[in-house]
């Protein structure tokens, strides 16, 4: 199978992924094994995603190693080469049976963006008293009240809601 790794984003980006173990020993695609991190060994880790069309949709294929539940981050890649600095756009998890997604094991990388300045969504989250999302921020805040307006929905973790 192919395109077990998937990931949603802005078009007409450079996106790649990167594997993660159990164990946070990070996927090395060119001695096709799982290692400790290195920032010199970058660019052995980075798994390129391919856009389908103009849809913002990237896929690529993940590595054939043993069944587990690994972790995939999704970055856009903002220079000629991978960067420790580029852009985290998704992550998520897949339950790999050694040859294919286990069904109902994930494949779709979460979307989210964190970079402020580089992102066209933005997650913050605090410990203040109120949570709210708009359509380009995503507040996630502990607090006691929570208030819906017209185009705004607010999150919180409290005990009031308004």
């Amino acid at each position: 199978m192919a395109g077990e790794i998937q990931s949603q984003h802005v078009t007409g980006k450079t996106i790649y992924a990167i594997v993660y173990s159990s164990v946070g020993e990070v996927y090395d695609t060119t001695n096709d094994i799982f290692e400790v991190w290195s920032d010199v060994g970058l660019p052995d880790y980075v798994i390129s995603l391919v856009e389908l069309g103009s849809s913002g949709f990237y896929t690529g294929d993940f590595p054939l190693v043993n069944a587990g539940v690994y972790s995939v981050i999704s970055k856009e890649q903002l220079g000629v080469s991978a960067s420790n600095s580029d852009i985290i756009v998704g992550a998520g998890d897949i339950n790999w049976n050694g040859t294919d997604v286990v069904s109902g094991g994930g494949g779709s990388l979460q979307e989210f963006e964190i970079n402020v300045g580089h992102s066209e969504r933005n997650i913050n989250v605090n410990d203040g008293l109120s949570s709210s999302l708009d359509a380009k921020n995503i507040s996630i805040t502990k607090g006691n009240e929570s208030q819906t307006e017209s185009g705004r929905i607010n999150i919180t973790k409290g005990v009031e809601k308004i």
